[in-house]
């Protein structure tokens, strides 16, 4: 796993361990890159919109397409959900380095394409 994905891992293993964690993030699915773990989330918050518990069980009801057993492994990675907000700040901060790396790409296009004073204005 790589860094980003390892934090979503621990982050989700919070919320299994602490689901009220569920209603007091800020996070959404698309903060999350790993395409597991973005499953895995949505299918916490419609549990959550449900009233269903929040198990490694429910959400693999929720979405069977989810692996029950990377599931059950990442229910183990944190043994409490005490360090979640620590978590979801290395998530929102690989999010908005992603997001700017997007962004000076886009700049950069229009660099090519516009009149400097053109980009500037739109980049602003």
């Amino acid at each position: 796993m790589n860094p980003a994905s390892d934090n979503e891992a621990a982050f989700l293993s919070c919320v299994l361990a602490s689901p009220d964690i569920v209603f007091r993030t800020s996070l959404g699915e698309t903060h999350f890159f790993d395409g597991q773990h973005r499953r895995i989330f949505r299918a916490m918050k419609q549990c959550a919109d449900k009233s269903i518990a929040i198990d490694y069980i429910s959400i693999g009801d929720v979405d069977p397409e989810i692996d029950k057993k990377y599931l059950a492994q990442i229910s183990e990675r944190v043994p409490s959900g005490a360090n979640w907000p620590y978590y979801q700040g290395k998530i929102i901060d690989a999010y908005q380095r992603a997001k700017l790396r997007r962004l000076a790409g886009m700049i950069s296009d229009m660099a090519d394409s516009s009149a400097p004073g053109e980009t500037i204005e739109k980049a602003e």
